[in-house]
């Protein structure tokens, strides 16, 4: 994968501290919020480590000796959470990572469900760990690698399932265990 190519702003120093006048503070973290989601996208990022990515090149831009604050970067993910592009994960503490929904679950919803029916594999019952997992046969997977849809966090994709059985698309069947469950996908 290439290195992702950050834009012109990452290398402006006040990017990295909070502006105290109210519409140039909101311009800012929206473009943190854009920035994040890019990067999260271009390296197949679904989940953010609050301290751990913090240290990351993201957030720390040894260039010009400029770094994110936690605080800062709580307040933009907290917006982020507003918009519905991260979820915290609350299994591990309150802000201590999150789910970056660089594309929101119901657009994986739908992506999930036009692979699937243009593969033919609508009207068969698919185990979780079948969609995620390579077959140990053929060390293939239902999913291809190729695909967008691939190797798509186990959080988001259950999240997308639960839309698309909303939504009357998909039918759930109950496991021993989450890689258990078993999908049949509906046309």
């Amino acid at each position: 994968m290439p290195p992702f190519e950050f834009p012109k702003i990452h290398d402006f120093p006040p990017f990295y501290t909070k502006q105290p006048v109210r519409k140039t503070w909101e311009v800012q973290r929206r473009n943190w919020a854009d920035l994040i989601l890019s990067y999260c996208k271009a390296s197949k990022k679904f989940l953010l480590n609050v301290s751990q990515d913090l240290q990351s090149d993201l957030f720390n831009n040894k260039n010009i000796n400029r770094s994110l604050s936690r605080d800062v970067l709580v307040e933009i993910l907290e917006y982020m959470n507003g918009e519905g592009e991260i979820e915290w994960d609350t299994s591990v503490g309150k802000q201590t990572q999150c789910f970056v929904y660089w594309r929101k679950p119901a657009e994986w919803a739908s992506l999930i469900h036009t692979w699937i029916t243009s593969q033919g594999l609508e009207n068969n019952v698919i185990t979780f760990f079948e969609l995620t997992n390579p077959d140990p046969d053929t060390n293939e997977l239902i999913l291809d690698p190729n695909e967008e849809v691939f190797a798509i966090h186990s959080h988001v994709m259950n999240r997308a399932l639960k839309i698309l059985k909303t939504q009357g698309k998909v039918t759930l069947f109950t496991g021993s265990d989450a890689d258990s469950l078993g999908i049949k996908f509906h046309s």
